[in-house]
Protein backbone atom coordinates (compact mmCIF):
# COMPACT_ATOMS: atom_id res chain seq x y z
CA UNK A 1 0.00 0.00 0.00
CA UNK A 2 1.26 3.48 -0.83
CA UNK A 3 1.70 5.65 2.23
CA UNK A 4 3.14 8.66 0.43
CA UNK A 5 1.84 9.29 -3.06
CA UNK A 6 4.13 12.28 -3.68
CA UNK A 7 7.24 10.13 -3.20
CA UNK A 8 5.72 6.71 -3.98
CA UNK A 9 6.65 5.31 -0.55
CA UNK A 10 5.05 1.97 0.29
CA UNK A 11 4.28 0.65 3.76
CA UNK A 12 6.57 -2.32 3.02
CA UNK A 13 9.47 0.11 2.56
CA UNK A 14 8.72 1.73 5.91
CA UNK A 15 8.60 -1.67 7.62
CA UNK A 16 11.92 -2.63 6.04
CA UNK A 17 13.45 0.58 7.35
CA UNK A 18 11.97 -0.07 10.80
CA UNK A 19 13.80 -3.41 10.82
CA UNK A 20 17.06 -1.51 10.34
CA UNK A 21 16.37 0.71 13.35
CA UNK A 22 14.70 3.74 11.80
CA UNK A 23 12.69 5.39 14.57
CA UNK A 24 10.89 8.37 13.08
CA UNK A 25 9.37 9.74 9.89
CA UNK A 26 12.23 12.15 9.22
CA UNK A 27 14.64 9.21 9.15
CA UNK A 28 12.41 7.42 6.63
CA UNK A 29 12.54 10.34 4.22
CA UNK A 30 16.28 10.71 4.73
CA UNK A 31 16.93 7.00 4.16
CA UNK A 32 14.89 7.07 0.95
CA UNK A 33 16.61 10.30 -0.14
CA UNK A 34 13.33 12.18 -0.57
CA UNK A 35 11.75 15.26 0.96
CA UNK A 36 8.20 15.76 2.07
CA UNK A 37 6.10 17.58 -0.48
CA UNK A 38 2.59 18.08 0.83
CA UNK A 39 3.50 16.49 4.21
CA UNK A 40 0.08 14.89 4.60
CA UNK A 41 1.77 11.49 5.00
CA UNK A 42 4.17 12.33 7.85
CA UNK A 43 1.75 11.29 10.58
CA UNK A 44 0.88 8.04 8.80
CA UNK A 45 4.55 7.22 8.20
CA UNK A 46 5.18 7.62 11.94
CA UNK A 47 2.13 5.52 12.82
CA UNK A 48 3.35 2.77 10.49
CA UNK A 49 6.76 2.77 12.21
CA UNK A 50 5.16 2.73 15.66
CA UNK A 51 2.78 -0.10 14.74
CA UNK A 52 5.60 -2.19 13.31
CA UNK A 53 7.78 -1.69 16.40
CA UNK A 54 4.81 -2.59 18.62
CA UNK A 55 4.23 -5.80 16.67
CA UNK A 56 7.93 -6.66 16.94
CA UNK A 57 7.91 -6.09 20.72
CA UNK A 58 4.79 -8.21 21.09
CA UNK A 59 6.31 -11.06 19.07
CA UNK A 60 9.52 -10.81 21.12
CA UNK A 61 7.56 -10.99 24.39
CA UNK A 62 5.71 -14.07 23.17
CA UNK A 63 8.98 -15.79 22.25
CA UNK A 64 10.55 -14.86 25.58
CA UNK A 65 7.60 -16.16 27.60
CA UNK A 66 7.13 -19.41 25.66
CA UNK A 67 7.91 -22.55 27.69
CA UNK A 68 11.18 -24.22 26.76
Amino acid sequence: MYVCVCNAIKSSEIEALARTGVQDAAQVYEALDVETNCASCVEYVQETLDEFRGEQREASCKRDSAPA
